[in-house]
């Protein structure tokens, strides 16, 4: 069974597994059926189908209960906490663990109890709840330290340290991840340590501190290697591929990711490669983005030669972007797995557009729109109907581009996604400001706009607004930097912001600072974009006229 989901055969496992409990049913056999019940939990989970998932595991944990086994129950309530974080409920998480923690506390199981309490730091992490996450590990890392179990005591550091993430204390945030890794390394667990250094080099990406990200996983990487760990080996060149797209290399990035898919496909993890997919989909439409802007740059020049080569390597980048996309899709939809499909679609949404098939184009993101409703992800979906709207307001269709954007805006604006919400009043602004006006039609072309985020990516350009007033935005500018550095001090408009005290901490807060009172969803790597305040000012407004 376990053999079957790891080489991604979630079809198979569930049958199998439906199999096993109709004739434990058949048989009256309950600790069978509660076995079977375990088992369709996790291929339903591996099919992200949460929801299936933990009805399976309620119904296990009943089973144990009428049983009277109360270890095997604890075990089963600490899963179906798992499950219902995933699921977003909290409140529901919550108590699953804490029916674990009375039934472990009954047997006098220290370190059992511990466990439970730490499985309770995630329903606290999803409502935000910072504060009780951090007093939740401290408590659980407390029993570990006291039964002297290390291995546990370095999770529980580790899930601190997420918890100083969330509330952006990232200096914190890493102290605890290298506690964490100290321990790994003390007791000789080298997946705990490439484990501890993958968190480590997210927050580094999180951060926009590309370079140390990439530095990080190389470690993390050599430790895999030499273990022959190549799960390990492949997550850590996913996070440098991540870092180096961040960086402006996707040609580094596309060889990297493809080593990794390399990997995974070595040890038949369809999840991980149908991840890869999306990356090396990404990286080419990146590619795309560059050969296009080069190609405009060229407009007038008389090398012809040059713009050939430009030329082709847009054609290549555009085919390897939809082979990326196609068998992403065609993996995920193999395994059942709905949101890796819904990803994938709207990937290839994106590399159809690049092509110039835009009727391809919607159908995929139609189809990635409608997967993402049934699952009741808001933010998902926003980013689809929001290409959506751009692809019919490309190919004329301005009432259903309209009516659609509307959908898109109303959806960003409940999840809080800036980028989404602007990209939707663009398409709304520039269909009504054509009719208000009666103006000529212009020919909307397609541009390769590619976002930070590696699942969605802009598609269609549209007419340029107005845009925010520079004096304000550069008054805006101009406090927020002050506020960050807590100084009254004036700062030139062209010193680079690193040099006047700001640091990679100070940075994340400038920036939130921005997004906040600008409304927009500005880049996690601003500060390395655009160094100074007057190169913010000027990317602020460029972005605002659309």
């Amino acid at each position: 069974m376990i053999a079957l989901l790891e080489k991604g055969e979630t079809r198979k496992a569930q049958q199998l597994a439906q199999e096993g409990l109709e004739a434990f049913e058949k048989a009256g056999h309950a600790r069978g059926q509660a076995m079977a019940q375990r088992a369709l939990a996790y291929a339903s989970f591996d099919k992200h189908d949460f929801d299936a998932a933990v009805q399976a595991s309620e119904r296990e944990v009943q089973l144990l209960q009428d049983l009277g086994d109360r270890k095997a129950q604890a075990s089963a309530c600490l899963m179906l906490s798992a499950l219902q974080v995933e699921v977003r409920r909290a409140d529901e998480g919550t108590n699953a663990a804490q029916q674990a923690v009375e039934l472990y506390q009954e047997l006098q199981d220290r370190k059992g109890e511990a466990i439970a309490i730490y499985a309770q730091i995630f329903p606290h992490l999803l409502k935000e709840a910072t504060g009780d996450a951090l007093s939740t590990s401290e408590e659980a890392r407390a029993i570990f330290q006291d039964v002297g179990d290390r291995t546990w005591e370095a999770r529980t550091l580790w899930a601190s340290s997420v918890a100083h993430a969330q509330k952006e204390d990232f200096e914190a945030a890493q102290g605890k991840a290298a506690d964490a890794q100290a321990i790994f390394e003390e007791v000789g667990d080298k997946k705990g340590t490439c484990t501890a250094m993958l968190v480590v080099a997210d927050m580094h990406l999180e951060n926009g501190e590309f370079q140390d990200a990439i530095s990080i996983a190389e470690e993390a990487r050599h430790i895999s290697r030499h273990i022959d760990y190549r799960r390990g080996q492949a997550a850590a060149l996913q996070r440098q591929a991540l870092a180096q797209l961040e960086k402006g290399d996707p040609d580094k990035a596309l060889s990297l990711a493809s080593d990794a898919r390399k990997l995974c496909r070595a040890i038949l993890d369809k999840q991980g490669e149908v991840n890869l997919l999306n990356t090396m989909a990404h990286a080419s439409l990146k590619l795309c983005m560059q050969s296009d802007e080069a190609l405009k740059a060229m407009e007038g020049n008389k090398n012809s030669a040059a713009k050939k080569e430009h030329a082709s390597a847009l054609r290549r980048a555009s085919r390897e972007a939809l082979a990326h996309a196609k068998s992403s899709a065609v993996l995920a939809r193999w395994m059942s797995d709905k949101v890796q499909l819904g990803i994938a679609l709207t990937f290839l949404a994106q590399a159809h557009i690049v092509s110039g098939h835009l009727k391809e184009a919607l159908k995929s993101a139609t189809e990635s729109s409608d997967i993402f409703e049934e699952l009741g992800n808001d933010a998902e979906q926003a980013h689809a109907l929001v290409i959506m709207a751009e692809i019919q307001a490309a190919d004329k269709k301005n009432e259903a581009a309209v009516e659609t954007a509307t959908r898109a805006l109303e959806m960003a604006r409940a999840v809080e996604d800036y980028t989404v919400e602007d990209r939707a009043i663009t398409v709304i602004d520039s269909i009504k400001g054509k009719q208000q006006q009666q103006a000529q039609p212009q020919q909307e072309a397609i541009q390769y706009q590619i976002e930070a985020q590696p699942d969605i990516a802009q598609s269609v350009a549209v007419p340029a607004k107005k845009g925010l007033d520079p004096a304000w935005v550069k008054d805006i500018v101009t406090k927020t930097v002050l506020a960050s550095l807590a100084t009254d001090d004036e700062v030139h408009e062209d010193s680079p912001l690193m040099e006047t005290g700001m640091d990679s901490l100070t940075s994340v807060s400038f920036r939130n600072g921005l997004n906040a009172q600008l409304g927009m969803n500005l880049p996690a790597a601003l500060m390395f974009d655009y160094p100074s305040s007057r190169a913010i000012v000027d990317h602020v407004i460029e972005v605002s006229q659309g």
